[in-house]
């Protein structure tokens, strides 16, 4: 008979295992080469540069939709100490609209998106507008502190930076 001390030390051993095992090498879900990141590790220029791209989000267990990225839209950094900000913070904020089939209609929440260079990553997504010949279209919207290494726009009468590839 084994004691408490004994069972838990054997489930705590084997959950931490199974915490380090990669998912691919027991056959979960494949991962894109670079993995899964949070979304907060990815630059709003590194998703800028993948407009006009596919990224395959999953809306069900087992089932996806592609997305394509077609818009990425930066507001300008908001002055330190504005909007009850403590001094010397600053946040970055930037929209991404995306374009998808009409077949599928995604509901607003938060997807696990695919893509073949940034990997996997969670984003809260929600519909805009009204579906048309083009598809449905979608908006994530993103707001942030500022990476430190992010410069302030120069000339701060634009507030925005847009990028549109259609």
């Amino acid at each position: 008979m084994r004691t408490r001390r004994e069972f838990l030390l054997n489930c705590s051993s084997a959950l931490a295992g199974a915490v380090l095992i990669p998912t691919s090498l027991v056959g979960g879900a494949e991962v894109s080469p670079s993995g899964f990141t949070s979304l907060s590790q990815i630059s709003y220029s590194l998703l800028a540069s993948q407009v006009r791209t596919l990224f395959r989000v999953r809306h069900s267990p087992g089932r996806t939709v592609e997305l394509t990225l077609i818009e990425a839209v930066f507001a300008a950094l908001a002055p330190a100490g504005t909007l009850g900000e403590p001094h010397g913070a600053s946040n970055e904020g930037f929209s991404l609209i995306f374009s998808g089939p009409q077949e599928t209609l995604l509901e607003p929440r938060t997807y696990l998106f695919e893509h073949t260079r940034l990997g996997w990553f969670e984003m809260y997504i929600g519909p805009i507008g009204r579906p048309d010949i083009g598809g449905v279209y979608y908006e994530a919207v993103v707001s942030r502190p500022a990476p430190v290494s992010c410069p302030r726009p120069m000339d701060e009468s634009r507030d925005q930076t847009k990028l549109t590839y259609v």
